[in-house]
Order: C-alpha cells, then structure tokens, then sequence
C-alpha cells in the first residue's frame, strides 16, 4: 500500500470560484491556488504550524487539516 500526505482547506463565510472546500497534496499548491489574504496566515506559518502541531490548523478565515490517502500499490509493467 502507498500513502500521500492531503491537506484539506474549508473556508469560512468566503468562496474562491464558487467553491469553499478545496484538497491539495502539498502547502505550495495550497498556496499557489490561494493567498494569504484569502487563508489569514502566511505560507511559512502553515509550514511550522501544520507539521509541528498535529496537521491542523484553524482562523476565523479558514479551517486546514491534513490526513493521509491510502492507495493500493501499482505494479509497474515492463515491455
């Protein structure tokens, strides 16, 4: 089995594109696709704060937690 570290991002009383709820696989994606203005912190706070304190994360902006998606290992094909 493989594992990928997701991180899961609600907004608050906003919506980007229509949307409030956004997945990401990395914090540079999350930050690529929404500022700070939009989140309420910086990128390198989320950094320190996600990996050091428990992978959650939580303003009056927003809501962030991260988990794990659990995939089935492929085999690779040879030719």
């Amino acid at each position: 089995m493989e594992s990928k570290r997701v991180f899961r991002v609600e907004l608050k009383d906003q919506t980007v594109d229509g949307k409030s709820e956004f997945f990401f696989g990395s914090i540079a994606a999350m930050y690529q696709r929404l500022t700070p203005e939009i989140l309420g912190v910086a990128k390198s706070t989320m950094n320190t704060y996600l990996w050091r304190f428990g992978g959650q994360y939580e303003n009056k902006l927003c809501k962030i937690t991260s988990g794990e998606i659990i995939r089935k290992s492929q085999k690779k094909i040879t030719r």
